[in-house]
């Protein structure tokens, strides 16, 4: 189908690896006071700003490696699918070029984790095995694909909404931090319009088997992304010792919208656009935070992107 392979057909214009960043030796008094006004909305809480970001990005790269992992698997057993879109090339390559994407956030994220602590941050359990687990049934490819991008799509639409709000902070990529987070806004502009490429063309089409077996699998991956965000937490506060949430203006919008975009967008069994399901009291919340009434002008930031 051509739509599913245009969306990656510029893909090699608009991706950048993370050694295409000039990485500082160390972070200057300027960005942790930028980092700062980032997460607290004032230049007084800068260790703890650096604490907040290097959690979220940890497990962040631990969910973007889960999801590469998966997709190989799917990869791997494309060629037995029973779907219209398995033939042809187009949905092999978009998941090669997901997966590869995500493992270079992952290690992205994982060295920028490194600078903002000075030291690595990683679990002894990332919970990849019990992740595995739920994709190594007998359900379809289409089933097992929609689960796993569905279950992307929330944490993928929290971090655009942070992305607007460095578009609004830090319109020209000054700090660091802004240049971290719009080169990997760069590939999930794309991955977003393959999520909403999944919902239309396989999700909405499920049976009513397939919509429970969906609904069953992402229900699963939601809750390991919630056990991983409260193993990172108490990481962060048993290793590093700083209350980071008391006052955090970017972790309570974070779990707010976190909570709202799961309700709204799988209202009814299936998943729809965030777009399309936004309230006014949502819409309030993105323009407080980020200048935003809209999430994903996906083509129009793609097009930007290339130019």
């Amino acid at each position: 189908m051509q739509e599913l392979i245009d969306i990656n057909r510029n893909a090699y214009r608009q991706s950048f690896h993370p050694s295409s960043l000039a990485w500082p030796q160390a972070l200057g008094a300027d960005e942790i006071a930028y980092c700062s006004r980032f997460v607290f909305n004032d230049e007084h809480h800068g260790p703890e700003a650096l604490v907040y970001i290097a959690k979220e990005l940890a497990q962040l790269a631990e969910i973007e490696k889960h999801v590469s992992a998966v997709m190989a698997l799917l990869l791997a057993d494309l060629g037995g699918a029973v779907h219209e879109l398995a033939a042809g090339h187009g949905l092999h390559n978009a998941l090669s070029c997901f997966a590869a994407e995500e493992l270079q956030h992952a290690d992205m994220f994982y060295r920028y984790v490194r600078l903002l602590l000075g030291r690595d941050f990683k679990l002894t359990d990332n919970r990849l095995a019990a992740r595995l687990a739920l994709y190594q049934g007998d359900d379809s490819m289409q089933v097992k694909l929609g689960a796993l991008v569905a279950g992307a799509y929330i944490g993928e639409s929290v971090m655009t909404v942070f992305e607007h709000r460095i578009d609004r902070m830090d319109p020209d990529g000054q700090f660091f931090v802004s240049q971290v987070v719009k080169l990997h806004g760069a590939d999930e502009a794309r991955h977003i319009e393959f999520d909403h490429f999944v919902f239309e063309h396989m999700i909405a089409r499920y049976t009513p088997s397939e919509t429970r077996r969906f609904g069953q699998i992402l229900q699963g991956q939601l809750e390991l992304n919630r056990a991983l965000g409260i193993d990172f937490e108490h990481l962060a506060m048993s290793a590093l010792g700083r209350d980071y949430l008391t006052g955090n203006v970017a972790h309570a919008t974070q779990q707010r919208l976190l909570d709202v975009f799961a309700r709204l967008v799988f209202a009814g069994g299936r998943a729809r656009r965030i777009d399309d399901v936004l309230d006014s009291t949502v819409r309030a919340v993105l323009t407080e935070f980020a200048g935003i009434t809209q999430i994903h002008p996906i083509r129009q930031r793609i097009a930007e992107a290339s130019q």
